[in-house]
């Protein structure tokens, strides 16, 4: 059976002994309150400690915390982009989609669709499908590429048959 309590204590104990991947699950813990009460200076000491050794889940972690201004840090684009490269550089999917983002908004980085279209595509390929989404918007709009409907609707396919909503709703806009 499931004890988040249990499953804290063993997160707590690998943590101290300097496991990366407990570290940023001890973190997790905190943030949600699962098997302990929520401490949101517990979460961010042990995600960024696991962030700061290479852990690819608690850099993005940290770069949705900054973009977000959540878990008591404040806002701060620039820093969230730094997260999201760390863990894109390291073929992270969901951090290369959020860092796609960031140059497709200019949050934090001037807007360059050329990036954004590159960290889409990279994620994309991996089988995201907020990335095969976007990317179909890339073609779509014409950003970062050149504009090619039925390059489009491929990514949004590919997106759609993974039950991606805005991917099917863009779809059905499109008969």
């Amino acid at each position: 059976e499931r004890d988040f309590s249990k499953a804290f204590n063993y997160y707590r104990n690998a943590a101290k002994a300097g496991y990366v991947d407990a570290q940023n699950s001890l973190g997790e813990c905190y943030l949600l309150g699962k098997g302990i009460d929520r401490d949101n200076e517990e979460a961010i000491k042990w995600i960024k400690k696991a962030a700061e050794q290479g852990n690819v889940s608690a850099q993005n972690s940290m770069g949705e915390f900054y973009l977000l201004g959540v878990a008591g840090l404040s806002q701060n684009y620039t820093e969230a982009v730094k997260w999201y490269q760390k863990a894109a550089n390291q073929g992270y999917s969901l951090a290369q989609n959020n860092l796609g983002c960031m140059y497709l908004n200019g949050y934090g980085v001037d807007v360059d669709y050329f990036k954004s279209t590159k960290y889409f595509r990279l994620a994309a390929e991996q089988g995201s499908a907020a990335a095969q989404y976007n990317l179909g918007n890339a073609y779509y709009d014409g950003k970062g590429v050149e504009k090619n409907y039925l390059e489009a609707v491929k990514w949004y396919q590919k997106s759609a048959n993974q039950g991606y909503k805005e991917a099917i709703n863009r779809l059905k806009e499109m008969k």
